[in-house]
């Protein structure tokens, strides 16, 4: 069988990669120096998010209103 290649490239990364990696810099931070205030989802917490926003239809591609800003 024949030898298989893998090129690999370095690509820039998107603005957007940038801003989930600062979002997870920042919960890393936080949970090595407040360990104690982790909590788990429970059924309560689950139940009430649910109750707010269960309905919801939300659509990710679309931009944010201005004045809900």
């Amino acid at each position: 069988m024949g030898q298989r290649t893998r090129h690999l490239e370095e690509v820039e990364p998107l603005k957007e990669d940038c801003a989930v990696i600062q979002i997870l810099d920042f919960l890393a931070d936080d949970i090595l120096h407040r360990p104690e205030q982790l909590q788990p989802l429970n059924c309560e917490l689950i139940a009430r998010i649910t109750s707010l926003v269960g309905d919801l239809d939300v659509d990710l591609n679309v931009p944010l209103v201005v004045d809900d800003e």
